[in-house]
Order: structure tokens, then sequence, then C-alpha cells
């Protein structure tokens, strides 16, 4: 048959077709999946950056801090919920705007220069500002803008955080306040204020084992105003430094050292102290804080008490002596008066704390006068005779 080889041959591109066909088929079907897998990729990835974006969005809408995204030209594109809240203003107002559009100039002076700064010089900028705004009265914060740059350095976005700090402000103003007014009245306290702590020892250096030196030491924290004047120098003089710098060892210093050696959480003593050479009595009164690591000491100028203590004591005792010495006279026999002249001696050189004590005898006219008795220690009873011819030497009439 001569049309047998056009049959077969027919039959060859029919049987070629058929497998291309199939190959085709076989390479679309393979694009579809793989265009299937890709398109099921995306859309989990679009699933995983929405779900990203609503923890995104979640997350800093509970922080307690404005959190803002700006474009290139300043324009608002994402504001979260406190950044609402603190504009007063709708979503939809803020996003696409410029603060300029939003806000008055009496608020956007205080942070727009900072802004504009970020975009001029594509560095992290953070300033505190403080705002004037009708919707939330007068408020302090923190405002940090960060640009974000692509690979050639252009700016793309601008984000910014502003944290309120108006309750810190006031609460430093509060604090700040009570600090004067303390100080105010420490200052006007009539005595000595001061507040002290314990500290290492400087001069132990490496011989921490040494049973000579002491292991730690008070230093002075603060002194309110009338104790820094009595010394002629400002209470900031005394910070830092350790006690007794200025008088060297006193009483004070051991008695505040002691106290902070021993559990007692307060303690009071009357010292004496020498000031710019004069000598004063003080009541101190300490109370220990800060775990008994620290304390503060009033001392209260008790040197006119003393004095007046010490000067009725004397008086007493005074007293006391001259009647012993009155009753020892009314009990004397007439045979017995000098020797009660000689003990009465005796009795006032020892409460006057001399060593020799005489009586003389003025004459009948007045011009003349004669020992009669004296009294001596011991030690000084070789001194009366000398004595005695120094004064006639210079005073002819006592004989």
């Amino acid at each position: 048959d001569p049309s047998q080889p056009d049959r077969t041959s027919f039959q060859q591109i029919a049987a070629d077709l058929k497998d291309r066909v199939c190959e085709q088929t076989a390479a679309l079907q393979e694009s579809h999946d793989i265009l299937v897998e890709e398109i099921r990729g995306r859309v989990q990835t679009q699933l995983q950056l929405s779900k990203l974006e609503q923890q995104f969005r979640l997350a800093v809408d509970n922080i307690p801090d404005l959190f803002v995204i700006y474009d290139s030209q300043r324009r608002y594109q994402f504001v979260n919920a406190e950044g609402v809240r603190r504009s007063g203003k709708s979503i939809h107002d803020l996003l696409g705007a410029i603060d300029e559009e939003l806000f008055g100039t009496e608020v956007t002076q205080q942070y727009l220069p900072l802004l504009q700064k970020v975009v001029e010089t594509r560095a992290v900028q953070t300033q505190e500002c403080t705002l004037n705004s009708p919707e939330i009265g007068t408020c302090t914060a923190i405002f940090t803008y960060v640009p974000l740059l692509d690979e050639h350095g252009n700016l793309q976005k601008i984000l910014g955080i502003s944290h309120d700090i108006t309750q810190h402000k006031r609460s430093e103003e509060a604090l700040t306040a009570a600090k004067d007014q303390l100080r105010a009245v420490l200052d006007a306290v009539p005595g000595f204020v001061s507040w002290v702590e314990t500290c290492t020892n400087p001069a132990l250096g490496d011989h921490l084992n040494s049973p000579d030196l002491a292991r730690s030491i008070l230093r002075y924290l603060g002194v309110n105003h009338h104790l820094a004047t009595s010394f002629n120098l400002s209470p900031t003089a005394f910070v830092g430094h350790e006690l007794g710098f200025l008088e060297g060892p006193s009483q004070y210093t051991e008695f505040m050292l002691e106290f902070m050696k021993k559990e007692a959480p307060s303690a009071a003593q009357a010292i004496d102290l020498q000031i710019n050479g004069l000598r004063y009595s003080y009541l101190i009164a300490a109370q220990k804080y800060r775990n008994n690591t620290a304390a503060v000491s009033v001392g209260i100028d008790i040197t006119e008490r003393k004095t007046a203590e010490e000067s009725l004591h004397y008086q007493l005792a005074f007293e006391q002596t001259i009647m012993s010495i009155s009753t020892d006279f009314i009990n004397l026999k007439s045979d017995e008066i000098d020797r009660g002249i000689d003990l009465a001696l005796q009795k006032i050189a020892q409460f006057t704390e001399v060593d020799l004590s005489y009586v003389f005898l003025f004459n009948e006219n007045g011009t003349g006068m004669s020992l009669t008795h004296a009294w001596a220690t011991l030690e000084h009873k070789s001194q009366i005779l000398p004595l005695l011819k120094v004064l006639f030497a210079n005073c002819p009439e006592a004989r």
C-alpha cells in the first residue's frame, strides 16, 4: 500500500505530539503546583504579618507611652491608643496629617524642633519637654525620635516615643520642697544638727587584720547652718569629711563612735566641746537610721545652764563649809580656839584648792597687822617663813 509510510509518519507525529502534550501538561501542573504553593506561602506570610501587626498593635496600645510612626514627610502613619488619647483627636484625623495641622503652636513649638532635627541629621534625638495642652493640661515628657533609614541611608520613617514624667517631676518638686522646708527648720534650730555614716577606714589598706587600726570611721553626710557657722564654714564644707577633722579628738567623736558600735537605736549624753578656743557644754541626742549604718545627732548648748549649776553647787558647797566652820567654833572651848582657827584655815584652803592660808590681825588704830595663824599642806609648810619675809619686806606694817 503506497500510503503506509505516510500513516506511519502520522502515527509517529501523533505520538510525539502526545508526548509533548504530556510534558507540557506535567510542566504546567508543576508550575501550577509551585504557583499554588507560592500563593499559599504568601497568604500564610500575610496571615503571619497580620498576626504580628495585631500583636504589635496590641503591645503598643497597652504601653503607657505615646508611640507614633511618621513617614519621611513627618505625616502620621501609626499612632497607638495612648497617643490618640493624649492628642484628643480621632485616629482618622491623625493618620496622614502633620503636627502643625493638628495642634496649636503653643504645643508644637516645644517638640517640633527636635523632630525637624531628626529629619536634618538622620540621628536619634532625645529631649525633655513641657507641654501645655487644653486637652490634657500641663505635662512634662521625654521625647525620643529615631530615624529609620534604607540601605542607602535615605530617611524612610521616623519612630517617635514620648514618656510622660509629669508625676515624677511633681514628686521631685514636692520632695525638693519638703527638703527645703526641712532644711529651713533645721537651720532655725538653735543648736547643732549633723548626719553621719559609717564607712571603711581607708588607712586599713591591705592590713584588714591589723588590731591597731579601727575597721570603720564616721564621716559627715551633712550639717545644719548653725553648726557650720560656729566653725566659720559652709554646710557643704563638712560633707565627706571624717568626724573630728576640725577640732581633732573630742568627746563628741568618742560618743558617736561608741554609739554606732552598740545596738541601741538612740542615745544621749552631755559633753564638752572646744570651739574656736572656747569651751562649751552640749547635750547630744543621737538616733540611728538606714539599717543602723547612719545616724542623726542634735546638740543643744547647755553651757549657761551647766555654768549656773556649777555656780550653784559651788555656792552650796561654800555655804556648807562655812556652816561646818561655824558649828566647829560654837562647840570649841576657849583653850581650843587656836586649833579651831587652824582647822578653819585648812578647810578654807582645801575648798578653794590653795596650798597656804593665813590670818592677819590688825592693831587697834589700823596702822599695823601681825600674823596670828597659818596653815599649809605638808609639802608647802617650809614655804611659810620665806613667804612671810617677802611680805614683811614689801609691807613693813605687817609684823
